[in-house]
């Protein structure tokens, strides 16, 4: 009997060893996944303090680069905080699929850059299926303020500029300088129009003109997505399309922003878009 009771004891501890295996492992394969859920750049799921957060915020600072090789190439040039919409993206993406998400704040600073970046931001956003705000604090010019115009509403401080809708394709012609060092540009090119914009040749009028077709025709895509976005006739965009950048203060009530604030007023706004009892967390 006593042999049949150890071995009887041994079976079931046997049993008892396997199942706690089990349970050992689907529980850290179950953290090992929700570890690979969590963003580690540009959307963190948590307060500084730790604490539980709903609101996903993104952040738009530096040059605006449509691709992250491009933001990182900058960043090693200047020593500053570049963006991408290729990163930005990728934020977006995740905090739409997530449901702990319930909201989306793009925080912008950011004096612009890639019209393709803000684009590619403006267009994501605006197929979120969640409230978004860009939340301006000290400026949202050019591709950013393409880029924020794909939010449900843009709170932007008073002291922020904002807008500076506008294309530039100028550039430093070196060729009189490069005539009086004794330098002769020796073009070698196949197409008409290959070296338009070297800043080694000098610029004919027909590749003038080119290049400011090319930047007139830019320049009005830019006013139709700004107004399409914004809800705005492109008549009423190009009133302010001058290339000049507006405070805060000045851009309110022109349609350009919705309202004037900070982290405040993005949460009140949040409060009022969000189910009764939901209580909006940023994930700052």
């Amino acid at each position: 009997m006593k042999f049949l009771t150890s071995l009887q004891l041994l079976f079931v501890g046997t049993v008892l060893l396997g199942i706690t295996g089990c349970i050992t492992y689907l529980v850290g394969d179950y953290l090992l996944q929700r570890a690979n859920d969590i963003p580690y750049e540009g959307l963190p799921y948590q307060t500084a303090t730790g604490a539980y957060c709903n609101i996903a915020v993104i952040p738009l600072t530096g040059q605006l680069w449509a691709t992250q090789a491009d933001a990182d190439a900058q960043t090693q040039y200047d020593s500053t905080a570049n963006s991408s919409g290729e990163a930005i993206l990728a934020s977006l993406e995740r905090a739409k699929n997530d449901p702990s998400i319930v909201g989306i704040a793009l925080r912008v600073d950011s004096p612009g850059g890639s019209p393709a970046g803000g684009e590619m931001i403006a267009n994501a956003l605006t197929t979120l299926g969640k409230p978004s705000v860009a939340w301006i604090t000290d400026s949202g010019d050019s591709a950013a303020y393409l880029a924020s115009t794909g939010a449900t509403a843009i709170i932007a401080s008073a002291f922020s500029d904002v807008a500076d809708i506008g294309v530039t394709g100028s550039y430093l012609d070196q060729s009189g300088s490069n005539t009086q060092s004794g330098s002769k540009f020796q073009q070698i090119s196949a197409g008409t129009y290959k070296d338009v914009g070297n800043p080694n040749a000098p610029l004919t009028p027909a590749g003038k003109a080119y290049l400011q077709k090319n930047v007139d025709d830019e320049y009005q895509t830019l006013i139709k997505e700004i107004a399409a976005n914004r809800h705005m006739s492109p008549d009423a965009v190009k009133a302010f399309a001058d290339g000049r950048s507006l405070t805060g203060a000045l851009a309110i009530g022109t349609g350009l922003i919705d309202e004037l604030g900070g982290q405040i007023e993005v949460q009140k706004w949040f409060a009022q878009k969000l189910p009764h009892g939901t209580e909006p967390v940023l994930c700052n």
